[in-house]
């Protein structure tokens, strides 16, 4: 049987070969030293962690700086110190600022709510 799988997994001589995947890529932060952080490392700290947001986008831009964009759950107080701090945490010093918003905007093809964007290709 190992043998037999092992067989399957060899690569012809004609065969291609991926090299490269296309995916979500603007899912994606970049860090200060260039390492790529996939969205999961935000969330879960996020929906442990910052209290009384109802809605939230983290945006990284061209230059890499990152904006937290964030709907606050009624008039109830958000640590901003403390969304910078974990931001940090992940992301080294890049600038990071705190915005507060009414409402953040869905995704009008998909009419689904984009937690991260980054406008930077990779």
């Amino acid at each position: 049987m190992k043998q037999e799988i092992m067989q399957r997994m060899r690569i012809k001589e004609n065969s291609s070969i991926v090299t490269d995947i296309l995916g979500r890529t603007s899912d994606i932060l970049i860090s200060e030293n260039g390492t790529l952080l996939p969205g999961v490392n935000f969330f879960s700290w996020i929906d442990k962690n910052i209290e009384n947001v109802s809605l939230y986008q983290i945006i990284q831009n061209l230059n890499k700086t990152i904006e937290f964009h964030y709907v606050p759950d009624g008039q109830k107080f958000v640590d901003e110190n403390k969304i910078i701090n974990g931001l940090q945490q992940r992301v080294g010093n890049l600038p990071i600022k705190v915005i507060v918003e009414k409402e953040i905007k869905r995704d009008l093809l998909t009419g689904k709510l984009k937690l991260i964007k980054n406008e930077i290709q990779i």
